[in-house]
């Protein structure tokens, strides 16, 4: 006869868990994206939702974009984690890329479109319009960068498009964010060509884009970085201050690129930095 424990074991495996059953996966263009270049699904931008087991209230969101190096789309597993643990609502992200004939500005579009998918359908997920991110780790904290500094309104919209895609927050992980002071040369040739004009490179500097409206960021770097160097995170940082914008930078002494796959010691800085924008309430869970 099987024990009353392994009963409950089985139970458990076999059961789906809260997360798996709130997983949705959307189309921002279910009609076709701008630019599409066919219709496969690298041609069909996606977002992906994931709720929190529990919840009380409104919840914060926020969309995370992944990196890759504008080449390929790599795992958020670490940060969605973190993310639903404190109760937010956990859109995925999966933008067009470079590599398959998606220079810019079809990730902005993309980054743009989710924000305005998220705040636009806010009441679907029991989710607080007024408290909607954006995360982005590697080059996919270019395209969370460039949603923090380019959030202009499309004039005379209607429906999703009327609703704003300025995030609330931005949370920057090894960002590339600059594609003149110490770039990431790949992801600056993926994403504007081999030979982008002077304004172009200017631009999508985010650093130089940031103003009074960007809104508040927290940004994490190891120093020995040596794929995207931290000054991308120091100039964006030092760009936020000059301009009155609450920001948070943690410099970690080692780990390389990606270091928060590698430890935990973000979370806590992370966490209390939420807490005190009031993203989440003091308990460590959304309110």
């Amino acid at each position: 006869m099987i024990s009353a424990r392994l009963l409950v074991l089985a139970l458990a495996i076999l059961a789906p868990t809260q997360e798996a059953t709130s997983r949705k996966q959307l189309l921002l263009w279910p009609d076709g994206a701008p630019g599409a270049r066919g219709e496969e699904a690298r041609d069909r931008p996606t977002l992906t939702v994931h709720l929190p087991e529990e919840s009380d209230g409104p919840l914060p969101a926020v969309v995370i974009c992944p990196g890759g190096g504008y080449k390929h789309l790599s795992a958020i597993d670490v940060y969605r984690r973190f993310f639903l643990a404190q109760g937010f609502a956990v859109f995925h992200l999966r933008y067009r890329l470079p590599t398959d004939g998606y220079l810019h500005p079809a990730p902005m579009h993309d980054v743009q479109r989710a924000l305005r998918i998220v705040r636009h359908d806010a009441r679907e997920w029991s989710v607080d319009p007024q408290r909607i991110g954006v995360m982005g780790f590697s080059s996919g904290g270019h395209v969370a960068s460039t949603a923090a500094t380019h959030f202009a309104a499309i004039e005379g919209s209607k429906g999703i498009d009327a609703a704003s895609c300025r995030p609330d927050f931005a949370v920057l992980f090894c960002p590339v964010v600059s594609m003149l002071d110490h770039p990431h040369g790949p992801s600056v040739t993926r994403l504007l060509g081999k030979e982008p004009s002077a304004e172009l490179l200017e631009a999508l500097s985010n650093e130089r884009q940031v103003t009074g409206r960007t809104p508040p960021t927290f940004l994490a770097h190891a120093k020995d970085d040596t794929l995207v160097p931290p000054q991308n995170s120091e100039l964006f940082h030092a760009a936020l201050r000059r301009h009155g914008v609450p920001s948070r930078l943690l410099l970690v002494d080692e780990g390389g690129h990606g270091f928060a796959r590698k430890t935990q010691t973000w979370q806590a800085e992370l966490g209390a930095w939420l807490r005190a924008g009031k993203w989440i309430d003091s308990s460590g869970v959304s309110r």
